[in-house]
């Protein structure tokens, strides 16, 4: 996506950072993540908001793991989730569309 921010309109992030500048008044970023992800390393996440845009949106879900972005099973070393699958998945596809609606 840094490199072709001028393509794009935007990016979503499910338990994940960037690693280069995505920066741009152009740009949309949200970033999601689950409060009990035992996979996410939260210093590799707070080192990534040097490279989004000033206006980014960080939605942590309260009671969410990392597992449940998807429906692959449990990854190794995530935590048990306090919210159900359909929860989580609910309050990231609120997230997504807020960011899309802000466009």
């Amino acid at each position: 996506a840094s490199k072709h921010l001028s393509e794009l309109d935007g990016l979503v992030l499910l338990a994940a950072y960037p690693t280069s500048d995505i920066k741009s008044e152009e740009f949309s970023v949200v970033s999601i993540y689950g409060s009990e992800d035992g996979v996410l390393k939260m210093e590799k996440v707070e080192n990534g908001r040097e490279f989004m845009p000033d206006d980014y949106t960080e939605v942590c879900i309260e009671g969410g793991n990392h597992a449940y972005f998807g429906n692959y099973g449990q990854q190794e070393g995530d935590r048990e989730a306090e919210i159900s699958r359909e929860q989580q998945q609910k309050e990231t596809t609120e997230a997504i569309l807020e960011m899309v609606k802000g466009r």
